[in-house]
């Protein structure tokens, strides 16, 4: 039996079996911001595909858990997930508030939640759709893309979620080409010694920069920076305006569009700012559109 580790921030309760005779959004509902942990089991004989319904109710992929496989999801109150064999929706499972929970799948692909009593069917769809199995993801990041550890770059991840999960918007997810994008930006300024947005021109992505003079200067020094700004923020109605750009840091962090993130950091080399740590983050989609709800 394999164990994998899914770090599904963004503000996921404790899951709760839906059945047809239930009504319950066919969304994610924000519940709370103490992040939980679901054990899932697969006794099946099938790989199901694994999948977060944000709170518009669109599904967003994470993988599959193949068959007599153990998953553990880091995730929210709230948060509403879907598993699928393929051909249709097997069971739905919303996060409730319990700090840990159990979810087992036997071989009928009927779930049974484990030392609790016996539940409703699960919600199967009255028209199948078919669902592809994606690849399974790893558990952790392995390769960074930039001159992030892994260590470093899942913590800028979980980090990242922890704050996304406080206004109730879905996780984001490492992207290895977002940060290799970022660690250009980053040797960059590094080699010309200045501290500057990449050129408008130049840019694909939404960009947060910081940087340190101290030598123990973390990139998650930097995103704390960022959040910082949230005390900055006010908007009644959510929109992002320009007068809003004193909070931009934080409410690219938090825009709830966003689905990818990756960062690059670097030593620069000249100038002024000689010695200090450089952290680029780059997001994609990019937020801060002026008209736009943060989240």
């Amino acid at each position: 039996m394999r164990i994998r580790i899914f770090i599904l921030c963004a503000a996921i309760s404790a899951l709760a079996f839906t059945s047809s005779g239930q009504e319950d959004p066919a969304r994610s509902l924000n519940r709370g911001s103490n992040q939980v942990s679901v054990t899932l089991s697969n006794s099946t004989d099938s790989s199901l595909a694994l999948k977060w319904v944000d709170f518009d109710g669109r599904s967003q992929e994470f993988g599959s858990v193949s068959p007599r496989e153990t998953v553990t999801l880091e995730t929210y109150p709230g948060h509403l997930w879907s598993l699928s064999n393929g051909k249709q929706i097997v069971v739905r499972y919303r996060a409730t508030a319990a700090a840990t929970q159990s979810l087992a799948l036997g071989g009928s692909a009927v779930p049974k939640p484990i030392g609790s009593a016996p539940v409703s069917p699960p919600m199967t769809t009255s028209s199948p759709q078919q669902v592809p199995v994606q690849p399974a993801q790893p558990p952790t990041i392995q390769q960074s893309g930039s001159q992030f550890t892994p260590a470093e770059a899942n913590a800028m991840v979980n980090y990242h979620n922890q704050v996304r999960g406080e206004v109730g918007v879905g996780p984001v997810r490492w992207s290895p080409q977002i940060a290799q994008f970022a660690q250009q930006w980053a040797d960059e300024m590094a080699a010309k010694g200045k501290f500057e947005h990449r050129p408008r021109s130049q840019q694909q992505y939404g960009e947060n920069l910081a940087a340190g003079s101290s030598p123990t200067y973390s990139p998650l020094d930097g995103a704390k920076q960022w959040y910082d700004e949230k005390k900055l923020f006010r908007a009644p109605n959510g929109v992002f305006t320009a007068a809003l750009m004193s909070a931009g840091h934080y409410t690219q962090m938090v825009w709830r569009g966003s689905t990818e993130i990756g960062a690059g950091k670097a030593i620069i080399r000249r100038g002024q700012m000689k010695g200090w740590t450089v952290i680029v983050c780059n997001y994609n989609p990019p937020g801060n559109m002026i008209g736009a709800k943060v989240y």
